[in-house]
Parts: C-alpha cells; sequence; structure tokens
C-alpha cells in the first residue's frame, strides 16, 4: 500500500529512480515511455525504502533548538556528545572534551543568551569544518581553482555547484554527520565543474575520487544525525 504522496518526473532514461529530500518530498523518476502501471509498480516495490528515508529526516529535523537545555545529546562530526552548562564568572565560551560539549557562561538560567552563543559557536565550527574539507577536496582535483564556498540551511539536498560563479553550496546540518560524509558531498559537488548531470562519466569521476561512494552516502542517508 502506498501511503504517501509523491511526484512524477519522467525524462529520457532507460531505468527508474527513487528520491527523497530532506524535507520528505519524494520524487519518482521513470523513462518518457513510462506508463501508470510501469510507475505504480516500481513505487510499490520501493515502498519499504521509500518509508525508511522519509523516517530518517522525520528523525532528522525532529530536534530543534528549543531542546537545547543541559543533559541533551546530539551529534556533532558523526559522535554523539552530551551538552552540558557550566557557570564561569570570566567569560563566555564553548569547549569540546571527550564526550561532552561544554557552554560556560555566568547566565545559564538565560535561555536565549545561551541559544545565541551555541549558534554563534556552531555557525564557527560549521564555516572552519566546511572550509577544511573543501581544502582537502580540491586537492583530488589539481587542474580546479579553488570554489568560492556558501553555507546555506538547504531543504532538499545536502549541498549543489553553481558554475557560473563556479560556488560550492553546502547544507549546514553537514556539521552533525562525520567527516567522510562532508568530504563525500564535497567531491560530489566539484564533480559537477566537469559533469553537469548525473551521467554514467560524472560517477566514473566520483568513483575515482572515492572509490567507496556509494557506502558513504548510505551511511550518510541511514543515519540519524540529529540537529
Amino acid at each position: 500500500m502506498i501511503n504517501f504522496p509523491y511526484r512524477i518526473e519522467q525524462e529520457k532514461r532507460k531505468t527508474f529512480a527513487a528520491h527523497v529530500y530532506p524535507d520528505g518530498k519524494v520524487i519518482i523518476k521513470a523513462p518518457v515511455e513510462a506508463v501508470s502501471a510501469e510507475i505504480k509498480g516500481f513505487v510499490k516495490r520501493k515502498t519499504s525504502w521509500i518509508i525508511k528515508q522519509i523516517n530518517y529526516f522525520s528523525q532528522f529535523n525532529k530536534r530543534k533548538e528549543s531542546d537545547l537545555s543541559s543533559g541533551t545529546e546530539f551529534f556533532y562530526l558523526g559522535k554523539q556528545y552530551q551538552f552540558v552548562l557550566e557557570i564561569s564568572r570570566l567569560r563566555e565560551y564553548v569547549e569540546i572534551k571527550k564526550s561532552k560539549i561544554t557552554l560556560y557562561t555566568p547566565f545559564p538560567h538565560n535561555y536565549d543568551r545561551v541559544k545565541r552563543i551555541f549558534r554563534f559557536w556552531i555557525t564557527q565550527q560549521t564555516e572552519k569544518e566546511m572550509m577544511c574539507s573543501l581544502e582537502r577536496c580540491l586537492k583530488k582535483f589539481p587542474d580546479m581553482t579553488m570554489p568560492n564556498l556558501k553555507i546555506r540551511n538547504l531543504q532538499k539536498r545536502w549541498g549543489s555547484y553553481i558554475k557560473r560563479s563556479h560556488t560550492i553550496v553546502l547544507n549546514d546540518a553537514l556539521i552533525y554527520a562525520p567527516k567522510k560524509c562532508i568530504d563525500y558531498v564535497v567531491c560530489h559537488e566539484l564533480c559537477h565543474y566537469y559533469h553537469k548531470d548525473h551521467s554514467a562519466a560524472f560517477y566514473s569521476l566520483l568513483g575515482s575520487k572515492i572509490p567507496n561512494w556509494v557506502k558513504i552516502k548510505d551511511e550518510l542517508e541511514q543515519s540519524i544525525y540529529l540537529k
């Protein structure tokens, strides 16, 4: 039984494909000549996987900043940490040590202030880690100049490449995933410098840069990295 909405996009291709995006949207790609019964049959066969992906993204988006209180557990670069609030009379800062991320502040009960401090810290960390990833991955593309980097709260994808401005755009939620997952997304987008579409040549290039990209992609999509 199909109990989720989906959109069909028919295009010049030989196979069917199902895509589930971070906002829960489901898009079914089918050959131009495919008839309704064939498309519906494909969706039925993929229903279990699609529902699993929808549930994954639902869990991914479940945690909000309103949950930011002492004792909260969340992922950061693929590792699980406990968020702790500590009183500090001198200054306000965030520290990672072992399995804890501790925010020191003279005002632990001022939630808005705590949220601002943490948001500022996570933004700085995101910018730093994404740039480090881009620098690592760019070494795999020696003939490419350094792209511009933008970090956004993307709703439908992990990243994108804008050729006209030579810009990589990354989803800020990647800060919660392992570095290898971030590198996979960055390399994926860098490959679009050479190939606009997801052609056989595109995947051949991606495979030459990250041989185990399929396994990493599955880890990124099937693991739950909560905000």
